[in-house]
């Protein structure tokens, strides 16, 4: 059915019906992901874990006695919403990158390629930074175009300064949330790979043409080997909020839960880039350089017993938030011994409260950002916000 997803709208719903009595009910059609009731409207919509699954609700409630006279329909997956706020910093992205690649196209010779073939030459006709020869060096490995499986999801940094270190780096990259960086630092080189082809799409022309600066050097922008699709399992945590940044909340004694304590019981699960305090907030942030080590500890910590108390959830990957404009990177002085400096991360790149609220059960989402419409039926929710944590703490 060509207006099928894996959200099934349910309609006419009495008063007295909850969430975990929905949930009881259709959970016997297979895993549910969430339950949401829109008291006022007496709607409520299922979000189960594949198509098929809210395809067999969809057509099995109506011949059902207890659903005579309800309304069932598909709704619309939370998943496929992007708000506004990033749709627009994704076309002004691209917008720099095409307004930078007619400047420099003009001023270009069209003789020959790069060392490794990334010389702005390639990039086709001059007014189009989709042109058919960009296409082709984005396909990578893959031979897919724009918006295919198969597009180029890792991007290559290369002359990169020896004191640079993996902090530095995604202090700098912005426009994706990322799966990966690997960092090689006696090769001066890494490897960036992002969750959506098209993030690292728009990364690689941004810092292709407005340039990407770290400690007084700018690096060579490439691509790497094509990663291909991201693995179901993990495509599925991350459509559910799951990124590489883990929130550690509710804490009371930061000398117990230290800078040290973190990254020891945080590091046995994978590489860690950057363990981040917000005393304030009475929280801290261990972010890995892969998603699948965060998925890991967070599992693994809850078995903790003196992490049995902190609400341990998914945060926000802060390079995911939009380019800067302008040059893109940061100056050349280094960090302070204290981690404060022009490279590190702004506390408000962690998005703490939207994260807090969405934990206590409270709506992290602004006017507009929440949206049940009827009869489009349309389930629209902020995706750059914590998600519930009972969704979000999937294992890959």
């Amino acid at each position: 059915q060509s207006n099928a997803s894996r959200n099934v709208y349910v309609g006419g719903l009495d008063e007295n019906l909850t969430e975990e009595a929905l949930r009881d009910d259709l959970s016997r059609f297979g895993l549910i992901d969430q339950v949401k009731i829109v008291r006022d409207k007496n709607i409520g919509f299922i979000h189960f874990l594949s198509i098929s699954i809210a395809t067999k609700v969809v057509n099995t409630l109506p011949t059902e006695p207890a659903w005579a006279g309800k309304r069932v329909n598909y709704g619309k997956d939370r998943c496929a919403y992007i708000p506004k706020s990033q749709q627009v910093a994704a076309q002004a992205a691209q917008a720099a990158a095409a307004q930078s690649l007619v400047a420099q196209s003009a001023a270009m010779s069209p003789t020959g390629n790069g060392q490794n073939g990334f010389n702005g030459a390639q990039f086709g006709v001059p007014y189009s930074p989709f042109g058919g020869d960009a296409m082709g060096v984005a396909m990578g490995m893959g031979g897919m175009g724009m918006g295919a499986q198969g597009m180029n999801r890792t991007v290559y940094l290369g002359n990169i300064h020896p004191e640079t270190n993996a902090e530095d780096l995604c202090n700098a990259i912005r426009g994706g949330v990322l799966q990966s960086i690997r960092y090689m630092q006696d090769k001066h080189i890494a490897f960036i790979t992002f969750v959506d082809p098209n993030a690292a799409f728009t990364f690689f022309q941004v810092a292709s043409y407005q340039g990407l600066t770290l400690n007084n050097r700018r690096l060579k922008i490439g691509w790497g080997k094509n990663a291909g699709p991201l693995p179901p399992a993990l495509a599925l945590a991350v459509h559910s909020g799951a990124t590489r940044n883990v929130y550690i909340g509710n804490i009371e004694d930061f000398e117990t839960f230290s800078d040290e304590r973190l990254k020891r019981d945080f590091g046995e699960f994978g590489d860690i880039e950057l363990v981040n305090f917000l005393k304030e907030k009475n929280c801290a942030f261990v972010n890995f350089t892969n998603v699948s080590n965060a998925i890991k500890a967070i599992d693994g910590v809850k078995n903790k017993p003196e992490y049995a108390n902190l609400r341990i959830a998914h945060g926000k990957d802060r390079c995911a938030n939009p380019p800067r404009s302008g040059p893109q990177g940061a100056s050349g002085v280094r960090r302070s011994a204290s981690g404060n400096g022009p490279n590190s991360p702004n506390p408000a790149d962690f998005d703490v409260d939207g994260d807090m609220q969405a934990m206590n059960g409270g709506s992290p989402y602004d006017n507009g950002e929440l949206q049940f419409e009827v009869p489009e039926i349309k389930q629209e929710t902020s995706p750059d916000m914590l998600i519930d944590p009972a969704i979000i703490e999937i294992s890959a």
